[in-house]
């Protein structure tokens, strides 16, 4: 007799259902604290995205503008993307255009340069009666663009962005609350 207790060696080694439900538990709380965290971030993240992108097309439209030493201008996009829209609403994306023709429209002497798709995720983009925003030669824009506000979908607390151009044709962002 060796004195060996098998039955303690051979047994199983589990968790109890006890163990378990405490550890779904706490996964279940340390979720339910994660997720708005994480949701709130993904929105952040796509408002600046797309207040990155359409500060991008104001600052290709100005260059341009130089470039060619003629005026460039962008508008809110009417599909199919041939002409501008006649609204002060960007959400549907916007155009860029060589302005060589009629002064703020699409025509037959406007060269299209550039085509920027709606925007996602529920974001709306707008301006109180900016219709085209054009920029001269200098690289300043022709008349003085009232500030555009990108919003969130289901906007809470900072999730709108303020898109101010100077006079100069510099874009400014800023935070500001819904």
């Amino acid at each position: 007799m060796s004195g060996c207790s098998c039955l303690e060696e051979s047994g199983t080694h589990g968790y109890t259902a006890i163990e378990l439900l405490v550890t779904i538990a706490v996964l279940a709380i340390v979720t339910a604290f994660a997720v708005p965290g994480m949701t709130a971030l993904v929105v952040r993240n796509r408002l600046a995205a797309q207040a990155n992108e359409f500060v991008g097309a104001l600052n290709y439209a100005r260059s341009e503008a130089v470039t060619r030493g003629q005026a460039v201008a962008l508008c809110p996009a009417q599909a199919p993307y041939a002409a501008c829209a006649n609204s002060s609403s960007w959400t549907g994306g916007w155009v860029v255009f060589a302005d060589a023709g009629v002064a703020n429209a699409i025509d037959d002497a406007a060269d299209v340069l550039r085509v920027f798709d709606e925007l996602q995720g529920g974001s709306t983009l707008n301006s109180h009666q900016v219709q085209v925003v054009r920029y001269l030669p200098n690289g300043f824009l022709d008349t003085v663009a009232s500030p555009f506000a990108l919003r969130a979908g289901h906007c809470s607390g900072n999730d709108v962005r303020s898109i101010r151009i100077s006079p100069q044709g510099r874009p400014l962002v800023s935070v500001a609350a819904c």
